[in-house]
């Protein structure tokens, strides 16, 4: 089951985030921050799965975006990952190239992104 769902930068900045389960506000940011840091701090020959916490990890580089998918640990990753690259492709397809300046700057980014 998927838990929450981040869109960060290579910066380490947050440009999208949707929770599916309740954590606390204050939470967030702090959780959003670390694991930014960490999967910045990856290899680009490391696998893009790793745990955290109560987490599963999954993330994919695209354009300079990372979209980072958690999950509980029994869910399959590779699943995830295909998640992640059909996602990708069909913002691709409906909204041509999808940038980091497409996420940030859209009016209505969460109807575009959900």
């Amino acid at each position: 089951m998927i838990k929450f769902v981040l869109m960060l930068t290579k910066q380490g900045r947050t440009r999208f985030s949707h929770y599916f389960e309740e954590i606390e506000l204050k939470e967030c940011p702090t959780l959003e921050a670390d694991l930014s840091r960490r999967i910045r701090q990856r290899s680009s020959d490391q696998c893009s799965f790793f745990d955290y916490q109560d987490f599963r990890i999954v993330y994919r580089l695209f354009h300079n975006i990372y979209i980072v998918v958690a999950t509980d640990t029994e869910e399959n990753q590779v699943s995830i990952l295909e998640f992640i690259q059909l996602f990708m492709e069909t913002l691709h397809t409906y909204f041509s190239p999808v940038t980091e300046i497409d996420v940030s700057f859209s009016e209505n980014a969460t109807d575009i992104l959900l």
